[in-house]
């Protein structure tokens, strides 16, 4: 096939709704907590309260999100234990390995999370398919999980429409060697939820960038000044930013925000 045009996708929270099950399965970490530390959160938003310490080891971890989750596992007990949440976290990144009990907690969220199949975000079922038929090549770019990104592609009846699954850690670099791979004579483009690892960095390796928003943001996004492309709320969006005959209700256009 004669492909016209590169479109690289991120995964998690853009094809599939990733953080749906991230947030059960942290629930479900904090009830683990509980019950196996002998500890009671005292905090009525207890999604909220995994989170804030999430994004404090995040933050700070060399790995960024990809840190070890018994560090989350210590940080809670510790915290809960002494009142002091600063503290709670230092140790827990200082500790070098887990007690049983952490490294099981541990053990069962990371499980949870490469099994239980996301449902996909709207629009993705059709356009995908749409696309790789009206000759637009595309490639899945995740940080995540290679084999977990394949099986639900699969299980989602999209890997055929897929032209290739990339994993690694994205950087101008990563993105300038898939254009020169994959790409053809107009421009690629790019979708994804981050704002920083989506949008920032492959609009500065040329590409036409295209914001789909998620329902999870991390802290250190948030005050970031950067303009994508385009924003859409419904992955059929992207159809007539490629040049593709839409197949989207005419109401739902993607909102352009203008170039830097």
């Amino acid at each position: 096939m004669n492909y016209k045009r590169l479109l690289v996708t991120d995964a998690d929270n853009t094809l599939w709704e990733t953080d749906e099950v991230f947030a059960a399965a942290q629930l479900d970490l904090l009830q683990r907590v509980e019950e196996d530390y002998g500890v009671s959160v005292p905090n009525n938003d207890r999604l909220k309260f995994v989170r804030e310490f999430d994004q404090a080891l995040a933050s700070r971890h060399p790995e960024g999100l990809k840190y070890p989750v018994h560090q989350l596992v210590r940080s809670i007990v510790s915290a809960i234990q002494n009142g002091d949440a600063e503290l709670a976290i230092n140790d827990a990144l200082q500790r070098e390995s887990p007690d049983p009990k952490a490294e099981a907690i541990a053990n069962t969220f990371v499980a949870r999370v490469l099994n239980v199949i996301p449902t996909l975000r709207l629009g993705v079922a059709k356009t995908v398919p749409a696309l790789a038929q009206n000759q637009i090549r595309v490639v899945v770019l995740t940080e995540g999980n290679a084999e977990r990104c394949e099986r639900l592609l699969d299980h989602h009846g999209l890997r055929h429409s897929v032209f290739a699954v990339q994993a690694e850690k994205k950087t101008i670099e990563t993105y300038a060697v898939l254009r020169s791979r994959y790409g053809g004579s107009d421009r690629p483009v790019m979708v994804g939820d981050q704002i920083d690892r989506d949008i920032e960095i492959s609009k500065l390796a040329g590409y036409t960038t295209v914001h789909f928003p998620g329902g999870f943001n991390p802290v250190w996004t948030l005050n970031r000044q950067v303009v994508p492309d385009y924003a859409i709320t419904s992955y059929d969006q992207i159809e007539p930013i490629l040049g593709v005959a839409t197949t989207a209700d005419p109401r739902k256009r993607a909102a352009r925000r203008g170039r830097n």
